[in-house]
């Protein structure tokens, strides 16, 4: 089994960062394939969210993901089936300035497992509400300590391929993830650069 842990410092609240990685049809953007999304999220899931499924196509290589789960905090996903690798996992981690202390570095624990469980009931919960339009996602960003900055932990397990060394397959699969997450922070500060450049606009 090949574990991969990926992690990345992002200047954007959460919720900001998850509506993108759930945005399938544009994650082209930042990683190394063609993504297309092949069927929309459950009823009353976040969108993009549990229950959608994507399609990757990478050089020659074509599979399918689903979403397993998704929250503005965690989203999991699988490959569907064993090809190109069988017993495929992603965790996307998301925690805030505010929730550092309870942010795994290399591994996720049990208490974050069940910190994690909390959040995204509390993540449902506020997205219903968003949906029934008694709060506002944007107003609840200004809530509290400052949650613009967000840790990714990126953790992916697979088992290895019979005619490639794992060290090998590793070592390319981080390449692209690392990469892919540069390209995602670097898009977020290009955001920030421009929502400030507005504001000036107005001073």
């Amino acid at each position: 089994m090949i574990s991969i842990t990926v992690a990345q410092e992002i200047l954007a609240p959460a919720n900001k960062i998850a509506e993108v990685l759930l945005n399938h049809a544009q994650l082209g953007r930042f990683f190394n394939a063609k993504i297309s999304l092949v069927k929309s999220e459950n009823q009353g899931e976040l969108k993009g969210g549990k229950g959608a499924i994507r399609r990757i196509r990478t050089g020659k290589i074509i599979f399918k993901e689903q979403i397993i789960s998704a929250s503005y905090h965690h989203i999991c996903y699988q490959i569907i089936g064993n090809k190109p690798v069988a017993n495929h996992q992603g965790d996307i981690y998301l925690t805030t300035s505010s929730d550092t202390n309870n942010s795994p570095k290399t591994s996720v624990n049990n208490n974050y497992k069940l910190n994690q469980k909390k959040s995204e009931q509390n993540t449902r919960l506020e997205h219903s509400k968003v949906n029934a339009g008694l709060i506002n996602i944007e107003e609840t960003n200004k809530e509290g300590t400052n949650p613009s900055f967000t840790h990714i932990n990126y953790i992916i397990t697979f088992n290895g391929l019979v005619w490639l060394p794992d060290f090998l397959l590793k070592f390319l699969v981080k390449r692209d993830i690392n990469l892919a997450m540069q390209r995602l922070a670097k898009y977020f500060r290009k955001q920030k650069r421009l929502s400030n450049s507005s504001e000036e606009l107005y001073l």
